[in-house]
Formats: C-alpha cells, structure tokens, sequence
C-alpha cells in the first residue's frame, strides 16, 4: 500500500492497489505495469516532471486500461478540470483528486 502524505486524501482501498508512475515516461511501459500488478496509477496533476496531460496522453497511447488519478491540490473547480481530460482522453478512467498535502 502506498503510504506517502501526497495520498492522504484517497481511500484505504484505492491506495493498496496503486502504483506511482514514474517520473520519466519512457519507464511507463505496459510491461512495467503489469509487472508493478496495479490497478491504478497516481501522479500530479501539475508538475514539473510529466504532467497530467502528458502521462493520459502516452498512457492512452499504450492502451492502458486501469484506473487514473490525477492528484491535485485544492482547485477552485475540480470537476471542470477533470471534464477537460475526461474530453481528451475519453478512453481512460480518471479521476482528479485533491489531497490534503501536495
């Protein structure tokens, strides 16, 4: 299970089958992630490393099946940033979370 402060704000549950992606998309294969067994992977929505845009972007285009979530902190309007990448990349199951400490 993943135990990081950055993760306060997700369920037990979700946090046991995470993984975070790393931080160069190159290593974000699909056999890496099969090999993690995760059903999920974790990043920052805003980054200096890749983003949220760029790890949908190269996830989709891996034809990743599992589940997202974009981490965030507090946003005026979560919901419309989730529906902005929902709109990109309606193939994936994401979700922006925000959690207590970023």
């Amino acid at each position: 299970m993943i135990e990081t402060p950055e993760l306060a704000g997700l369920p037990a549950a979700c946090r046991q089958r995470l993984i975070p992606a790393p931080p160069r998309l190159s290593r974000l294969s699909a056999e890496w992630i099969a090999n993690e067994g995760a059903q999920g992977i974790v990043f920052a929505l805003f980054s200096e490393q890749p983003d949220a845009w760029q790890v949908c972007g190269h996830l989709a285009r891996i034809g990743y099946g599992g589940h997202l979530f974009a981490l965030s902190p507090a946003l005026p309007n979560r919901r419309m940033v989730e529906r902005e990448l929902r709109s990109d990349y309606p193939a994936l199951r994401l979700s922006v979370r925000p959690v207590l400490r970023f």
